[in-house]
């Protein structure tokens, strides 16, 4: 895993309130580290396992990472 992380100290909504730059260098290295394949991924709150207050992004690859969640396909409620 690798950690993307703005020079300047903000939280997660400010840092995807102009995530451009920072996703330019998250994809970036995920293409030069991961060539086949990779996920990217910011926690959000309590129930996201939102462990630090400031913005980053991890970057997930390496292998195969599988399904999202639990590892099945199940379809989220998103109403």
């Amino acid at each position: 895993m690798i950690l993307v992380v703005p020079k300047d100290h903000m939280t997660q909504e400010e840092m995807w309130g102009g995530i451009d730059k920072l996703a330019q260098v998250a994809v970036k290295l995920g293409n030069e580290l991961c060539p086949n394949g990779f996920r990217l991924v910011s926690n959000f709150g309590f129930d996201g396992e939102q462990s630090q207050l400031h913005g980053h992004i991890h970057v997930l690859g390496g292998r195969h990472l599988g399904y999202y969640m639990d590892g099945t396909r199940q379809q989220m409620n998103m109403h």
